[in-house]
């Protein structure tokens, strides 16, 4: 899961012996932070194996064990859960999803996985799948002391929208983040768009007339305007702590619990979803906020460890009750939301990337997939690496317009962190990027092959190739994206290719030099070479069966 590192959704690798066993479980009640409620357990000697993939947005728990040598057991459900219920009174409880696959390649059986997400837990639209954009931030972080976007004006606004328009750089989604509400812009630094969360009132001194201008601005370029939120974690003392106190979760709870070690002071409480009055105010306030300020998507950051709030506000004898009614209510708002906004989407963050499973991912998706080193690549490419095994719909941003930085952030979706106001950028180069990534972005939705990495391999590592595979069975075509990182002493790489037609031939052309290879599918998979003469460069292959 995520943990702010390069080392973020990195696969890991247990060999299980009679009588193993392994147990995960999420840290602080985000259900893949720390954990992932996604993975692959195979058979021994090609009996194929079971994909799982676990649906709860809080404290889930799996527990592998393998019996004998032919006996492995599963178990899955929460970590906190031991009550009763009432007369007539019902819960719900985690969602576990098991797809069963065939033969020797796992590969395989991540493939169908992500078909599966696609057609049965990405939110409909038009009876489709929806699709989740490539934006662009407003100028990211300020000037010092600045940070996010406390500094930020309508009129700078508008203006960098214009100045998108100009450079022909418009993306689908103009993306404003942390720092809009009021007492957030103060620049001697005592205040930040960190500790003022629950004041949700747009500033009238930086947004006079609200975001009305800057949406129908957004809307005059063909685009669309989504404006970040963090309603759950409220501080202490701000508006809605003052003003809705019965809807709040201390910390240290309404009973005293000694079971739970963890400090129970805290700088915000927590906005009870749990709770059916709050869950519906809070959605008819979001969505008339929406509605008002023409606010198109939605987005969401969750920046607090809920577990111990809910831990201790659980009714004597009744334990995960708490959670329960929250997680119940999280996902009654997300689709009051996606109900009344039928075009609308949800984009997911939790301090990035921290709430990810399959609940989640069925109403939203992780635009942000992780807080690690805004824009190093060498973690892009090993987050892609790791979240493509299971998940196509996630993004990351992308801070340079250089190859090598550009094509470790290639996904469904991306947003573009490019100050068009400096001059060390280059327009041409951005516009070119994006044209590349509109070619890539339509691979991600089908076939993913790692060619690098396998098994329990270091992929953080920086004197490694790291290499991947898209693959189009509907039209037979695809691409190799490869990366020579800046300590690797070679300059070629062996590949093997899957999923390709053995009788077949191929046309691959490399993007860069324009150069063509053509091989027949048994021996693209029996292996051929790929070559960066310099370190630290990448490369793009197109992949063509020959008509």
């Amino acid at each position: 899961g995520s943990h702010v590192s390069k080392e973020d959704f990195h696969q890991r690798l247990k060999v299980m012996q009679p009588h193993d066993s392994l147990y995960m479980e999420p840290y602080g009640g985000r259900s893949s932070q720390n954990a992932f409620p996604f993975f692959n357990m195979q058979a021994p000697k090609g009996q194929g194996g079971v994909l799982a993939a676990i649906g709860w947005t809080g404290t889930w728990f799996a527990k592998v064990k393998a019996e004998t040598s032919k006996s492995t057991n599963l178990k899955s459900g929460m970590v906190n859960l031991k009550t009763y219920l009432y007369p007539k009174e019902s819960i719900r409880t985690p969602k576990v999803c098991l797809l069963f696959w065939n033969g020797e390649n796992r590969f395989v059986g991540h493939n169908a996985f992500r078909r599966l997400v696609l057609e049965h837990y990405t939110w409909k639209q038009n009876g489709k799948p929806t699709v989740y954009p490539v934006s662009t931030s407003f100028n990211y972080g300020d000037p010092a002391p600045c940070n996010e976007y406390t500094c930020m004006t309508e009129d700078y606004a508008i203006a960098l929208i214009k100045r998108y328009a100009q450079y022909k750089l418009v993306p689908d989604v103009f993306w404003l983040d942390a720092g809009w509400y009021i007492k957030a812009a103060d620049v001697a630094g005592k205040k930040n768009w960190a500790n003022t969360v629950g004041n949700w009132t747009i500033d009238p001194e930086r947004f006079p007339r609200g975001f009305r201008p800057i949406a129908d601005e957004v809307h005059k370029q063909g685009a669309k305007f989504m404006v970040w939120f963090e309603p759950e974690r409220v501080m202490k003392n701000s508006d809605w702590a003052n003003q809705y106190p019965q809807w709040m979760l201390d910390a240290k709870g309404s009973v005293k619990q000694e079971e739970w070690q963890k400090d129970g002071d805290h700088d915000a409480v927590l906005f009870n979803l749990g709770n059916a009055e709050a869950c519906k105010w809070l959605g008819k306030f979001i969505g008339d906020f929406m509605e008002t300020n023409g606010i198109d998507y939605y987005r969401q950051d969750f920046n607090i460890e809920p577990a111990g709030f809910w831990y201790n506000n659980d009714e004597e004898g009744r334990r995960g009750i708490c959670e329960i009614r929250y997680i119940e209510g999280l996902y009654k708002f997300w689709e009051y939301l996606l109900n009344r906004f039928p075009n609308t989407i949800i984009d997911n963050c939790a301090s990035g990337g921290r709430r990810i499973d399959l609940e989640s991912i069925s109403r939203s998706a992780a635009l942000w997939r992780t807080d690690y080193n805004y824009g190093e690549p060498n973690g892009s490419q090993c987050h892609t690496y790791g979240l493509e095994l299971y998940l196509p719909l996630h993004g990351t941003g992308i801070q340079q317009a250089d190859s090598y930085t550009f094509r470790s952030g290639l996904g469904t979706s991306v947003i573009y962190n490019w100050k068009v106001t400096e001059g060390n950028y280059n327009v041409v180069d951005m516009r070119n990027k994006q044209a590349e990534f509109n070619e890539v972005r339509p691979y991600f939705y089908e076939d993913y092959y790692p060619l690098s990495g396998s098994g329990d391999v270091d992929i953080t590592a920086d004197n490694i190739w790291m290499v991947y595979q898209l693959y189009r069975p509907s039209d037979d075509s695809g691409y190799i994206v490869g990366f020579r990182r800046a300590n690797s002493p070679d300059q070629t790489y062996q590949v093997k290719l899957q999923g390709l037609k053995l009788d077949r031939e191929y046309t691959l052309t490399n993007k860069d030099t324009g150069a063509v290879l053509v091989k027949k599918g048994s021996e693209l998979a029996k292996g051929f070479e790929i070559t960066l003469d310099q370190p630290r460069s990448s490369l793009l292959m197109k992949i063509e069966i020959k008509p």
